[in-house]
C-alpha cells in the first residue's frame, strides 16, 4: 500500500469523501489520510477482530474524519456468512470457502454506504473484499454508479472474468486504467 502504491490513482482533485470496502486493520485508511489529509473516510470491515484493530489504529494515530463500520458491503442488505481464513487475517471472504470456520456478519448495500456520506457522493472508492467486488459492482444501478467518481479495486482473477466486470463498469459510465 505504501511502497507499491497499489491504491494510488491519479485524480483531478483531492477527494473529499473516500469509501474503503475491505478495510482490514486500516492500512489504506492511513495511506488515504497521508495522500489526502482533509478527506473523510468511511471504512467497512466485517470481521470483528480486524475491526477492533482498525478502531485501535484510528485511535493510536489520532485520525480525524474516519467512520469505521463493522459490516460487509454486498449486493443486498441483511446478513451474510463470512468464511474465516485459517492463516491470513486479510483473507476472510464471503465468497472463498477457506474453512468450515464461519461467522455471520451484517451486510449493507453500496447505496446505503453512500447514504452515510455528506451529499451522498463518493469521490474515491477502494474495494478489496476477497471476491465480493464482482457482486457489489454488478448490483450498482446507473443512478448509484453516477454518485461514485473513481474506483480502485483488487480483482480476484480466479472467481470471475475481470474483463466482463470491467466492461460492466464501463457500461455504467466509468473509464478504465489498468495497472
Amino acid at each position: 500500500i505504501f511502497l507499491q502504491r497499489i491504491y494510488d490513482a491519479p485524480l483531478p482533485k483531492e477527494p473529499e469523501t473516500v469509501v474503503d470496502i475491505g478495510a482490514n486493520i486500516g492500512l489504506f485508511v492511513l495511506r488515504a489520510k497521508q495522500l489526502w489529509p482533509n478527506c473523510s473516510v468511511l471504512c467497512y470491515e466485517p470481521e470483528p477482530k480486524n475491526f477492533r484493530e482498525l478502531e485501535r489504529m484510528i485511535r493510536l494515530n489520532d485520525l480525524k474524519g474516519i467512520t469505521p463500520v463493522n459490516a460487509a458491503v454486498m449486493a443486498a442488505p441483511g446478513t451474510i456468512t463470512l468464511y474465516l481464513h485459517p492463516r491470513n487475517s486479510g483473507g476472510h471472504s464471503t465468497v472463498h470457502h477457506h474453512s468450515a470456520n464461519t461467522i455471520t456478519v451484517p451486510a449493507e448495500t453500496m447505496e446505503s454506504a453512500l447514504g452515510r456520506l455528506d451529499g451522498g457522493r463518493c469521490n474515491f472508492l477502494k474495494v478489496d473484499c476477497e471476491g465480493a467486488e464482482a457482486a457489489i459492482f454488478r448490483a450498482l444501478t446507473p443512478a448509484i454508479a453516477s454518485r461514485i467518481d473513481a474506483i480502485v479495486y483488487e480483482p480476484e482473477w480466479s472467481l470471475y472474468s475481470v474483463a466482463d466486470l470491467n466492461r460492466d463498469l464501463t457500461d455504467k459510465g466509468f473509464t478504465l486504467e489498468q495497472r
